[in-house]
């Protein structure tokens, strides 16, 4: 996932006292697009100083939202300066980046078409480096939560709740079942995915081809993990 926070070296105005702000916001419009975001407006103010340690802030509007960001003179390079730059609001990262290579990654884990929308084009990490996304797959729409480290490259995510796979807990049970049933045939419902209920009691049906019974399977609570079962009739 790219990151957006921006480092720049740019051209000092002519007389190498101040930051050539106009070029800067060019550069800083330029950047925007070559991550997929068309700022509306880029406003820095006049006459900034190029003086190393100096900062200064620019006014950046996405989608009727203003967002400042701060450049801070870093180093001189003969007619350029080279600036450390910030998202005054914290660490800012592209949203269409994380729903594309996340969307890619749930398809995977869970094996349906899966996609996934975090909101403004520009998200910014909670303090415990985390951002949560919305994502649906077959009718589901659950909440991801992400982490990421310090050079904003994603970790791991976690969904709330946690699909369960149809097939896999079929394929679970009929193997349990059947080490007690003979020709046992666990059937979870019509849809591919689900989720756990809050009391963690799902109910499956089962059949031997002669007689069928209720399956009540347990899971731990707030988890996927089936902790017991038993058939009832």
């Amino acid at each position: 996932m790219k990151r957006t926070v921006l480092l720049s070296l740019f051209a000092l105005a002519a007389c190498k006292k101040s930051v050539d702000t106009k070029g800067y916001e060019k550069r800083l419009e330029k950047e925007l697009g070559d991550l997929g975001i068309e700022a509306e407006k880029v406003e820095c103010p006049k006459g900034a100083s190029a003086e190393k340690g100096k900062s200064f802030i620019c006014k950046i509007t996405i989608d009727g939202k203003t967002y400042d960001f701060e450049a801070t003179v870093k180093d001189k390079h003969g007619d350029t300066i080279d600036m450390d730059t910030r998202w005054v609001d914290g660490k800012g990262l592209v949203s269409h980046k994380i729903e594309t290579a996340l969307g890619k990654d749930l398809t995977t884990a869970w094996g349906f078409d899966t996609k996934v929308d975090c909101g403004e084009r520009l998200r910014f990490l909670e303090a415990d480096s985390t951002l949560t996304c919305k994502a649906t797959v077959e009718g589901l729409t659950v909440d991801i939560k992400m982490e990421f480290n310090d050079k904003l490259e994603g970790t791991s995510w976690h969904a709330k709740p946690e699909p369960v796979a149809k097939a896999k807990l079929e394929g679970m049970m009929n193997t349990e079942v059947g080490k007690q049933i003979p020709n046992a045939a666990a059937t979870c419902g019509d849809k591919p995915l689900f989720v756990v209920p809050d009391d963690g009691v799902f109910y499956c049906t089962v059949t031997d081809g002669k007689q069928s019974g209720k399956l009540r399977v347990q899971f731990a609570p707030g988890t996927t993990n089936v902790t017991d079962w038993k058939v009832e009739q």
